[in-house]
């Protein structure tokens, strides 16, 4: 079942593990910071909230036991190259085992990091693309193909059942199973709506529900961008549930 709760999308900064990760384009770089980040939703108010309890915690500890403390700050970067002829990640999840980064690219598959000896490694992708030659074939640019072929942008796996869930932005919102292969789809509207412009994505580990985003309710990814300079547009989230 997709109901639409929101009539705004709001998105949140997100790390995994306490790493951050940027993408170049033809890389992905995950960096551990010396300092976790915090995850901020609320603006001013929710820091300065965080701050307060940090404060309120360290002043119910002992000194004594807080000289014992030591902190050994480290901070590492990790350069992943992806495949040739692929762009990007904009989004990354790690399974149960702790196993990835996965990651969508531009030709439309999720890949999985197997460590430095194997590489990047194909674990999930729409029909498509093994059907179409231009999925698999470079013939044009990805802007031009992946309405066709896909673009899965978030992911996230329910922990429990191994599944991964995808929002790529043209097929909708995707799942497959622990071993990867052909994505099931899920949903591709809501309410007799089309989406447009899936994108962002996460789990409630506790309920199993799924929260995505459909980023335009106007124009696919691929116009996303210009239309948006000359007519307004909204986004909306979604929640998807089995049951």
């Amino acid at each position: 079942m997709i109901c639409a709760f929101k009539s705004r999308a709001t998105c949140c900064e997100r790390t995994h593990a306490n790493l951050s990760y940027e993408t170049t384009g033809s890389a992905l770089v995950l960096t551990k910071p010396t300092a976790p980040p915090l995850m901020v939703c609320g603006g001013a108010m929710s820091r300065w909230l965080v701050l307060l309890v940090g404060l309120l915690t360290i002043s119910l500890v002992p000194s004594c036991a807080a000289a014992e403390v030591k902190i050994s700050p480290t901070e590492w970067s990790l350069r992943l190259p992806l495949p040739d002829g692929v762009t990007g990640a904009e989004s990354l999840a790690f399974d149960a085992l702790g196993q990835g980064p996965y990651t969508g690219v531009s030709d439309g598959r999720v890949l999985k990091w197997d460590g430095s000896a194997v590489g990047w490694t194909t674990f999930a992708h729409h029909a498509n693309y093994r059907k179409l030659p231009m999925c698999t074939v470079a013939m044009a640019p990805s802007e031009e193909t992946e309405g066709l072929c896909g673009r899965p942008l978030g992911l996230a796996f329910h922990l429990e059942s191994g599944d991964l869930y995808m929002a790529d932005a043209y097929n909708g919102l995707m799942r497959v199973g622990p071993d990867g292969g052909e994505a099931e789809v899920l949903a591709t509207a809501a309410d007799g709506v089309q989406f447009n412009f899936v994108n962002g994505l996460d789990i409630d580990q506790v309920t199993g529900d799924v929260y995505f985003t459909d980023s335009s309710v106007t124009y696919p990814r691929r116009y996303v961008q210009t239309r948006r300079l000359i007519n307004p547009d909204h986004s909306i989230m979604l929640k998807f549930t089995s049951w």
